[in-house]
């Protein structure tokens, strides 16, 4: 399957540099626009965004897992989870999203750590 967008194509092969870049989400020409890469997932609903998106079911965008919700006119980030039905199981599981939360590791911190000096890791991690 040939894949024109190559975050997507990225994200599904492991090799995106910024997987907070595409993943998350992300206010889009005046929409707030959620992603997911969940490779075991039947289906996947927005729960817990206000009103916006009260159980939004999310669409597929890429049929090995990586899926997409657009909420028109929500132009700021709102809590939310995921509700999950997995494919194997048929089970359903409420799931944080992590990539709702950002870095959380600064420059200083990551520059420290990748030298091995980094004083006060405990803290930061």
């Amino acid at each position: 399957m040939s894949l024109p967008d190559p975050s997507l194509r990225a994200i599904l092969t492991a090799t995106h540099g910024d997987p907070f870049a595409y993943l998350g989400p992300h206010v889009e020409d005046g929409r707030l626009v959620i992603r997911t890469f969940l490779p075991h997932a039947a289906a996947v609903r927005v729960v817990g965004a206000g009103a916006a998106a009260a159980g939004r079911a999310m669409a597929v965008r890429h049929p090995d897992g990586v899926f997409e919700a657009v909420l028109d006119g929500v132009t700021t980030v709102v809590p939310y989870q995921f509700e999950v039905t997995w494919r194997d199981s048929g089970d359903v599981s409420t799931l944080d999203d992590p990539y709702r939360f950002g870095l959380l590791l600064g420059d200083l911190d990551l520059y420290l750590m990748g030298e091995g000096r980094h004083q006060q890791l405990n803290r930061a991690l």
